[in-house]
């Protein structure tokens, strides 16, 4: 009897270990698979934001079939999300208009997304000022977030426009943790993030 108990428990260990090996099969498809995946995404977005930088670089050239479809910020302790297509309008003419030279333009520190019709977008490093900005394109930027172009809001200034650079170049005691949202045929709407106030 204790021989055939013995043999018993010399198999069960062979039996858990056929189970294992079974369920590994799918356990590595299932990471195989989160891999191809991940890999995919990071490429989609890395093409996403080359395809931006080329437009944002042929808007600064000069090219006006660019169009710019939203605008946002992040840092201090503030956000901007601007999808309204009169403001979004005057900014793309002004990027077409943009001075050869660097200016002193620049203020505050930002970092800025644009996207664009027809997929595309870009992040860049900005320094906002009250009258324009100063904006980094990597491909064109001797070191990292070092801005290459300055855009300076040229009269007649929208209202709406007025009122995100005011809103960009307002001291953080002011503005901390709010959300300026600017939409296509809305009121302009102002919301509070306790995450975004420094703590």
């Amino acid at each position: 009897m204790r021989s055939s108990g013995a043999a018993g428990s010399r198999r069960l260990p062979l039996r858990s270990l056929g189970r294992a090996t079974r369920m590994s099969v799918p356990v590595k498809r299932s990471i195989w698979v989160l891999t191809v995946v991940a890999g995919f995404l990071m490429a989609a977005l890395a093409y996403r934001r080359l395809a931006g930088e080329h437009k944002l670089v042929a808007l600064l050239n000069g090219d006006q079939t660019v169009d710019i479809v939203s605008f946002e910020t992040k840092y201090q302790q503030r956000r901007l999300l601007c999808t309204d297509r009169e403001a979004l309008a005057y900014l793309k003419e002004m990027f077409l208009k943009h001075p050869m030279e660097m200016t002193n333009v620049g203020g505050f520190s930002y970092y800025g997304y644009f996207t664009f019709t027809g997929g595309g977008y870009y992040g860049a490093d900005m320094y906002i000022g009250t009258n324009g900005f100063n904006i980094s394109v990597s491909s064109k930027a001797a070191d990292e977030g070092y801005p290459t172009h300055s855009v300076l809001l040229r009269p007649p200034i929208p209202e709406k426009v007025r009122q995100i650079f005011d809103f960009l170049n307002e001291p953080n005691q002011r503005v901390a943790g709010t959300v300026l949202i600017m939409k296509e045929g809305k009121n302009l709407e102002r919301q509070h993030d306790a995450s975004l106030v420094a703590r």
